[in-house]
């Protein structure tokens, strides 16, 4: 493995990412009486079975650092599954009832010790 899987693993821990994900979800929130959310690719979706966004499952899925060489700096995103998450590793697939959620994190404020997601869409795309 790596030198940075395992920083990154240090640096964007559940609680870390999990508080951030707690308050980009709100933003994707239509109704508050009964939770509809407003996903990027299939639009608005009512879950029914959930009571509120506290009962929603949150799993981190995959950590992705890019290095952007024409403008010369870093970011990660990471990818969370929300609700139940179904892995088939033969086919390298893995697929949420709720989608992804994915956070855009600036290695430039990690650096400086601002570690905070300053952008996140919510993809459906259940297999």
């Amino acid at each position: 493995m790596l030198q940075i899987d395992k920083e990154l693993k240090k640096i964007f821990t559940e609680d870390i990412v999990f508080n951030d994900a707690k308050k980009h979800l709100q933003s994707f929130v239509k109704s508050s009486d009964y939770l509809v959310l407003i996903y990027d690719d299939i639009g608005e979706k009512e879950l029914d079975t959930l009571g509120g966004l506290g009962d929603i499952t949150l799993k981190i899925e995959a950590i992705v650092y890019q290095y952007n060489v024409l403008l010369g700096y870093s970011t990660v995103r990471v990818y969370l599954s929300l609700g139940d998450c179904f892995v088939d590793k033969a086919t390298g697939t893995v697929s949420s009832k709720l989608g992804n959620l994915i956070l855009y994190y600036s290695m430039e404020s990690v650096g400086e010790g601002e570690i905070f997601a300053y952008s996140s869409d919510l993809i459906y795309q259940y297999l």
